[in-house]
C-alpha cells in the first residue's frame, strides 16, 4: 500500500500513514508553516495526526503505519529501489 511520510517543521517529528482513502490513493503536499498537509486529489487539508480538518474529505482519518527513524543511507542499502523525495 502506498504510504506518506510527513516531517513536521521541527525536522525531527514525523508521521507515516497509508495514502489510500475511500479507494483512492491520495497525493500530498506539505505546508511547513502551519504543519498541515493538502491532498492534491480533493484539495482537503489534513493535520499531522492524519485527520482531515477541512475540505471534501473532512472527518476522514489516515491509517497510521508503525515506523521509526532511520538514516537514509542505511535504508537505501537494504531498499535500493526506494526514491528519496524532499518537499520544500
Amino acid at each position: 500500500s502506498p504510504i506518506l511520510v510527513a516531517m513536521e517543521s521541527d525536522t525531527t517529528s514525523f508521521h507515516v500513514y497509508e495514502r489510500k482513502v475511500n479507494g483512492s490513493i491520495l497525493q500530498f503536499n506539505t505546508n511547513l508553516v502551519d504543519n498541515h498537509l493538502t491532498d492534491q486529489n480533493t484539495g482537503s487539508t489534513w493535520n499531522m495526526d492524519g485527520l482531515c480538518i477541512d475540505g471534501p474529505l473532512k472527518g476522514q482519518q489516515l491509517k497510521s503505519v508503525q515506523a521509526y527513524n532511520e538514516f537514509w543511507h542505511a535504508w537505501e542499502r537494504f531498499e535500493p529501489n526506494s526514491k528519496k523525495h524532499v518537499s520544500k
